[in-house]
């Protein structure tokens, strides 16, 4: 299910108006639309000669060539929601802003940590809730970040389109709850993203360690820290295309997060805390009421398990 704004994105199936309602289809510019980025709303064609708009493109998914050729073709593209400036009119100006501090070396971290809050603060009100907008954070770290790349994406899609949109919410939420608690370097950040989205590929690959539990308990089951220790080693030895080289930090605490995050880790804190908001299943709950990252986050921007996001501290 999309989430562009809490609740108010249908499924697919649902876009060719069940409810009886007629749906307006905006016009969008072909010429805006960039092969490997990001497609950041349902993209339609519409085929003239009956009068029909068909799906071609989906959030959340990278623009493919032959799907902009389409387009072309067609002459014409549509969407039932506006362009992401005119939804979020604060997002452009945050990114720039965000990138401008993550490379200024004449701040302390503590400095870059809290200027960076408060530039975002506004994210906070949609993102730091349950089954809140995690499209926003999506959109925001891709345009900050630029990972997942087109091809890991590809890959993963090519597992489960549901581990996809699911990891990548995640990913970017915890990505960004990690720059409102800590100003680590872009790199850092990138690799934090990109480890979170691919943390549990392998529990869609036939060679999975944890195959016989995965069939029995079929949609049920629950990612191990053996599965995310996989994926991380077929990453390793290079058979997720568009990564290399991850950091051995953010390698070690996700691979053994399950247990990390008994120990208190505020890495793994971090994901777990990304998991409930994103609505995930099987969250250690109990840990987050008791954990250190939610203690800081309730002092910094006022932030509760219980409640509905309220303004960030001043």
């Amino acid at each position: 299910m999309y989430t562009l704004a809490p609740n108010t994105m249908a499924k697919e199936s649902d876009k060719n108006n069940n409810s009886g309602t007629e749906l307006e289809y905006i016009p969008v510019d072909v010429s805006q639309l960039r092969v490997g980025t990001l497609v950041d709303r349902p993209l339609y064609a519409r085929m003239e000669s009956r009068n029909k708009f068909i799906l071609m493109a989906r959030s959340l998914h990278p623009l493919e060539q032959k799907t902009l050729d389409r387009f072309l073709r067609f002459g014409h593209v549509y969407s039932i929601f506006p362009a992401l400036d005119e939804r979020y009119g604060k997002l452009a100006m945050s990114v720039k802003r965000v990138e401008e501090l993550l490379f200024d070396g004449s701040l302390a971290p503590f400095e870059k940590t809290s200027l960076i809050r408060k530039d975002t603060e506004w994210l906070s009100d949609l993102v730091m809730k349950k089954n809140g907008d995690a499209d926003v954070a999506v959109f925001f770290l891709n345009k900050l970040l630029h990972v997942p790349h087109p091809q890991t994406i590809d890959y993963v899609v090519e597992h489960s389109v549901d581990l996809h949109e699911h990891s990548l919410r995640v990913a970017s939420v915890a990505t960004l709850l990690l720059l409102w608690t800590e100003a680590p370097k872009e790199e850092f950040l990138k690799d934090f993203l990109t480890s979170i989205y691919c943390e549990e590929l392998s529990v869609y690959r036939d060679d999975s360690p944890n195959l016989r539990l995965i069939a029995m308990a079929t949609a049920g089951y629950t990612a191990q820290d053996s599965d995310r220790a996989y994926s991380f080693e077929l990453a390793k030895k290079g058979e997720i295309p568009g990564i290399s080289n991850l950091d051995r930090r953010v390698v070690e605490t996700l691979s053994r997060r399950g247990k990390m995050i008994q120990y208190g880790d505020e890495l793994a804190e971090i994901v777990e805390l990304a998991r409930w908001i994103c609505g995930g299943t099987g969250v250690q709950f109990r840990v987050l009421w008791e954990s250190r990252l939610v203690r800081k986050l309730s002092r910094l921007m006022n932030f509760s398990l219980t409640d509905a996001p309220r303004k960030a501290a001043a």
